[in-house]
């Protein structure tokens, strides 16, 4: 699933109960959201007007909770984990116990990702092997290797090759959405360790992926870590060419504050305070 994909498209992967939407359920969920938040809105939106099997319930919800986190509102992002996982546990019946153990996957791997948001690397390693425990899914194991090596760097910013590699196996998977954030995370890990021109590499890479894939949050997201970069090293001018390549598609865009703060950076730097 690598090509941006229709409203039509969305439901119609969602509503089957084939063993083809247990396998890229999360793929899928992951590219709605990464790719243009207002084609993930529109979705739910749909999703609401239809009938639903209870078991696909839980399912709506991760990727409502998804948007959440993605907007910035993490508090209720966490709220709705919560409400999720204690209806994972009450609902009576699903098609069978591998796509109960499968939902509970994507679950702790978006609580992961919230996890290292807030910086509690400790409940994101708890996520990570609860959730890794769970899945037969290939590719998603995948996506949990790749937050390991996310988290290896946090002990050791240097090991960088175990993510470098992940993202690339990722990539030959045809799984594009979470090759860009490996490469971007791997940027993100040399840019705070000052090593500036391999950040830049890493950073170009994820962005060849996303607009390949056509992922505009994800290529927003690598505009602004590019502007940033270029803000630190003292290209100002280059930031600012690269942040009027930073488009916003809805008012829940997490870049829209991320954008006029390395901007306002770039003015207090320059003494224009006023």
């Amino acid at each position: 699933m690598t090509k941006p994909i229709s409203t039509a498209t969305a439901l119609q992967i969602f509503t089957s109960d084939s063993e083809h939407f247990l396998a890229h359920f999360w793929e899928f969920f992951s590219l709605v959201a990464f790719g243009d938040i207002k084609l993930s809105q529109k979705l739910y939106d749909h999703l609401a007007t239809i009938d639903i099997l209870p078991w696909q319930s839980p399912l709506v919800e991760i990727g409502r909770a998804k948007l959440l986190s993605i907007s910035g509102q993490l508090f209720d992002c966490h709220k709705s984990f919560q409400n999720i996982s204690q209806q994972l546990y009450t609902l009576p019946e699903f098609p069978s116990p591998n796509i109960r153990n499968e939902i509970s996957a994507f679950l702790n791997y978006e609580r992961i990702l919230l996890a290292t948001k807030i910086e509690d690397y400790q409940q994101a390693e708890f996520y990570l092997h609860a959730g890794n425990n769970l899945t037969s899914i290939k590719n998603f194991s995948l996506a949990f290797e790749l937050q390991d090596a996310f988290t290896q760097t946090k002990h050791n910013p240097n090991e960088l090759a175990s993510l470098i590699s992940t993202s690339i196996k990722l990539e030959e998977a045809g799984v594009p959405a979470l090759a860009c954030f490996g490469w971007r995370t791997a940027g993100i890990v040399s840019r705070k360790a000052k090593k500036y021109s391999i950040a830049e590499e890493h950073y170009n890479k994820a962005l060849s992926i996303a607009k390949k894939n056509n992922l505009k949050l994800l290529m927003m997201q690598v505009y602004i870590a590019l502007a940033s970069l270029n803000s630190t090293i003292g290209e100002s001018h280059n930031a600012r060419n690269i942040l009027d390549m930073v488009k916003f598609s809805s008012p829940l865009d997490p870049v829209i504050p991320s954008k006029y703060e390395i901007l306002a950076l770039i003015e207090s730097r320059e003494g224009n305070i006023d």
